[in-house]
């Protein structure tokens, strides 16, 4: 563990598995990082995956951990009560300006990813939002689309994982 200093202390995460993870009292980042310490850990030991993706439409899972709806439009024919959500970040999803633009056309998706990118870095502070809601647990990014390659959960998990990679290299 990377020497801080400030002072340490033991959080329990509320889970079943009853697992505890440090944060600290320095700043937003030191927090951060060591919610992605919690999540790459416990990547590490099982091999389970982190972030998943998932359709709102599929049925919810224990093994889901936290769940968050990440598009900007509520899903259509969803209760809140069956999407079983922890959270909605509709802001951190694409702006409606460059959803409407991309419009799931396949020849626009490296364009897209590449104005999507720059809007999450722009909304850092959703980014880190998102990973200190879950405490640690694994997240699952929800989406109503059918399209599952061309889709801003992708580029979202990717920008997740690579802040983790980020952090834990500090």
């Amino acid at each position: 563990m990377k020497n801080f200093s400030g002072s340490l202390f033991d959080i329990y995460d509320g889970s079943e598995r009853g697992q505890m993870w440090k944060t600290a009292l320095i700043d937003h980042d030191i927090i951060v990082y060591f919610a992605f310490q919690r999540l790459h850990d416990k990547c590490d030991m099982d091999g389970d995956e982190m972030i998943k993706l998932k359709r709102v439409y599929e049925q919810a899972d224990d093994s889901d951990g936290f769940r968050v709806l990440v598009d900007r439009l509520w899903p259509r024919g969803v209760s809140k009560e069956e999407a079983k959500l922890n959270e909605w970040l509709r802001d951190i999803a694409p702006s409606d300006e460059l959803r409407k633009w991309f419009g799931h056309d396949h020849d626009k998706w490296s364009e897209f990813e590449r104005r999507y990118r720059e809007e999450l870095a722009s909304k850092e502070e959703l980014v880190n939002k998102l990973i200190e809601d879950a405490k640690g647990e694994d997240i699952t990014l929800l989406y109503a689309s059918r399209e599952t390659k061309y889709n801003n959960v992708v580029v979202l998990k990717n920008v997740l994982e690579e802040r983790t990679s980020q952090l834990k290299s500090r």
